[in-house]
């Protein structure tokens, strides 16, 4: 090989290694890129997904109150309904409790009936 053949291969070379490093600077700018937006997507994520469990929370406290209410209604309109039948028990102890007895058919939600619990 002569000397200009040499200088040739050196140039071709130089020139692959600068294309080699300035691919390997953009894939690392692209990943840097990348990680950013990784980053600002999780904290989104986080902050949707706390945003859903205060919602879920709050929807929740709502049920059992509503569920409260409407259990608390019904031994309201139970007292009324026998308010005029003294049958020598007292109102507090109206209360609710799980069906227990096969004969007796469950409401369609819920499986609850009113009944008296004595010394409560």
């Amino acid at each position: 090989m002569c000397y200009e053949e040499l200088r040739d291969v050196a140039v071709l070379k130089d020139r692959a290694l600068e294309q080699e490093i300035r691919s390997r600077e953009g894939a690392e700018e692209w990943l840097q890129a990348t990680k950013q937006a990784a980053g600002k997507l999780r904290e989104r994520v986080e902050k949707v997904a706390a945003e859903h469990i205060a919602e879920l929370r709050k929807h929740k406290t709502m049920f059992m109150e509503l569920a409260s209410a409407h259990r608390q209604l019904e031994v309201d309109l139970a007292r009324s309904a026998l308010g005029g039948h003294n049958l020598g028990r007292s109102w507090s102890t109206l209360t609710w409790q799980p069906l227990r007895s096969s004969s007796v058919r469950p409401m369609k939600r819920g499986g609850h009936r009113c009944v008296w619990r004595p010394g409560t």
